[in-house]
Parts: structure tokens; C-alpha cells; sequence
């Protein structure tokens, strides 16, 4: 059965697609000067973005999620930032997580 997305759900899409990688694309370019034109000559940007992967972890509580998140400590997963989102009149706490890219 296909089922609809909320406007929040649609929202919390967004989030995890568009906008993450935007702004861990952009908190990289703010680096300070000396190590940007470091890290540039060593790759171009796009191999850079190459070397990641990303991940989300949706929980009911700040506990719950903690107890994601430790478990995904363990498999390298590192935490970004985490959004409280209402998802059908419910509270609902998303991680954003990344990684090297294996």
C-alpha cells in the first residue's frame, strides 16, 4: 500500500537530501584560508564529497537516539547534528551521521 508523505515527513526528506550535504559541503568550504588551499591541491571537491558516507537515525526520545548513536560509534559513524522534527502530532529526534566512506 503506497502511503502518502506527511508535510513534515516531506520536510524531513528534504532535510536528509538537500540540505545536509549542503551544509557540510559548506562548513568544508569555510575552513580556514591556509588549509583550504591545502586540502584543495591535494583533491578537487568532488573527490572529496566522494570520500563520505551518510547516514540518519530517527528515535522517539534523546535517549533512544543516544543509544543509536553509541551504536553506531562502534561502526565508525560519527554525529553531525541532530533536528527534532513533529512527525503526526509526535515528536521524533533525527541524527545526522557520517563516515569515511568504506
Amino acid at each position: 500500500m503506497k502511503r502518502a508523505l506527511t508535510r513534515s515527513a516531506a520536510t524531513f526528506v528534504v532535510l536528509c537530501v538537500v540540505l545536509v550535504p549542503a551544509i557540510l559541503a559548506m562548513k568544508v568550504s569555510q575552513a580556514p584560508p591556509a588549509a583550504a588551499s591545502a586540502s584543495a591541491s591535494v583533491s578537487p571537491p568532488s573527490e572529496a564529497a566522494a570520500r563520505w558516507e551518510y547516514q540518519t537515525m530517527v528515535a522517539n526520545s534523546p535517549e533512544a537516539l543516544t543509544a543509536q548513536a553509541n551504536q553506531g560509534g562502534t561502526e565508525a559513524w560519527e554525529l553531525v547534528s541532530v533536528v527534532q522534527v513533529i512527525n503526526q502530532r509526535r515528536y521524533e529526534w533525527a541524527g545526522f551521521f557520517k563516515r569515511i566512506k568504506r
